[in-house]
């Protein structure tokens, strides 16, 4: 087997528990790994801002340290958050989104270039995405951001709502990356915007090859990361199909416990 040099991990549902929280001993052996040269990247759909936290409890703050954001909209140098890749979407977009969650009564909210989470209505389901990523939520007529791009934008709703229309917006936005990132979010990205692109630009930039790769996901929206890597886990606590599907294993524990954990030190003894 090839040395392993580079580890990505999504974090709700899979790195974090359901308390939000890792585990001292997936802290320790990540701290190890890393200390030994191995690249650790967070791959996440929240704002880089809203994981910032992590990065220092698992000191990922190196110089060369870089993590995924918005479900690989950016790529983000650690010690200061700054993009190194960026893909955004267009305001007509937006509009075309709004239309469509108006003629379906769904719930909706985008991520401006900027960093503001807007929406036109907060719902329960909307207000899901500040209760994960404390991000604050700004109700308000989204023509007022005409001028802007947008990171992503995400169409929030019950889980039976969403399985229902799930194929009639995927076919609206047939140039775009539409997936999975919830049971209550399907999100709507630029076409060259994943955490799978983004994991492979970083592969390039550091010539690590793909038997040299970890990754772990628990949705969709990691499909692409797993392909990317030779050794792709699906979480245990996982439903999704595409994972199942395309992944090198299922961890035999859930994320609730240290499902990561137990997998790493089989390859890090």
């Amino acid at each position: 087997m090839e040395k392993i040099k580079l580890i990505a991990l999504d974090l709700d549902g899979t790195l974090l528990d359901s308390k939000k929280e890792i585990s001292p001993n997936t802290v320790n052996l990540l701290k190890q790994i890393h200390s030994s040269g191995v690249k650790i990247v967070l791959a996440s759909g929240r704002p880089e801002t809203s994981f910032k936290k992590y990065l220092s409890l698992l000191d990922l703050t190196g110089i060369d340290d870089y993590s995924i954001s918005f479900n690989g909209s950016k790529i983000v140098l650690n010690q200061s958050l700054t993009p190194i890749f960026t893909k955004t979407i267009s305001y007509d977009v937006i509009k075309e989104g709004l239309s469509l969650i108006s003629k379906l009564n769904l719930g909706f909210f985008a991520y401006t270039l900027s960093g503001l989470l807007v929406t036109n209505k907060i719902t329960d389901y909307v207000y899901l995405e500040e209760k994960i990523t404390d991000v604050k939520l700004n109700e308000t007529n989204l023509a007022n951001y005409s001028n802007e791009s947008f990171i992503k934008m995400t169409i929030a709703d019950s889980k039976d709502k969403l399985d229902l229309y799930y194929n009639l917006i995927k076919n609206t936005f047939l140039d775009y990356q539409v997936f999975r990132s919830h049971d209550n979010f399907i999100e709507i990205l630029n076409k060259e915007s994943s955490k799978g692109d983004c994991l492979e630009y970083l592969m390039k930039k550091f010539s690590i090859k793909k038997d040299q790769v970890i990754s772990f996901g628990d949705n969709d929206n990691d499909l692409k990361m797993i392909q990317a890597s030779k050794y792709g886990f699906k979480m245990k606590n996982s439903s999704s199909k595409q994972l199942k599907k395309y992944c090198f294993k299922e961890t035999e524990f859930s994320n609730d416990e240290e499902g990561v954990y137990r997998e790493l030190i089989h390859f890090f003894r």
